[in-house]
C-alpha cells in the first residue's frame, strides 16, 4: 500500500511549452549580450552575498543550499530599519547599471534590451 502512494506522488507534471524564440537559455534565463552591463543587484543578494562567508566560517560543512537557507531565516527576522543600508546599496546598484546600460546602448548596444532595465527593481 505504501509503494502505492509513493508511485502515485511522483508523478510528472507536463512542463508549459516554451516560446522557440531563441532568446532563452535552458534555464529560462536571457543570455546577456556581449558587452553589456551585469545586471542590479537587489537588497536580499547583497546581504546574502555579504553574510555567506561569515555563515560558512561558523558552519563548514554546509551546502551551499543550507547556507542560503539560513541567510534567508535571518533576512527575515530582520526589521525594515535593519534592512536599509542594503536597500541604499541596491538603489545605487541599480543606479549604476542604469547609467551603465545608457552609456552600453549609446555605443551601439542592442535597442531591444530595453525590456531589461524596465523589469529591474
Amino acid at each position: 500500500m505504501a509503494d502505492q502512494v509513493t508511485v502515485s506522488l511522483r508523478r510528472k507534471v507536463p512542463k508549459q511549452q516554451e516560446p522557440s524564440t531563441g532568446r532563452r537559455r535552458a534555464g529560462g534565463r536571457r543570455k546577456r549580450k556581449a558587452g553589456q552591463p551585469k545586471g542590479a543587484s537587489t537588497a536580499w543578494i547583497i546581504f546574502s552575498t555579504e553574510i555567506r562567508p561569515k555563515l560558512k566560517k561558523r558552519y563548514e560543512d554546509a551546502t551551499f543550499a543550507t547556507l542560503t537557507r539560513l541567510a534567508s531565516r535571518r533576512w527575515k527576522l530582520m526589521d525594515s530599519e535593519d534592512k536599509k543600508p542594503y536597500e541604499k546599496k541596491a538603489r545605487e546598484d541599480k543606479k549604476r547599471y542604469e547609467r551603465e546600460m545608457r552609456e552600453w546602448r549609446a555605443k551601439g548596444g542592442d535597442a531591444s534590451s530595453e525590456e531589461t532595465s524596465s523589469s529591474i527593481e
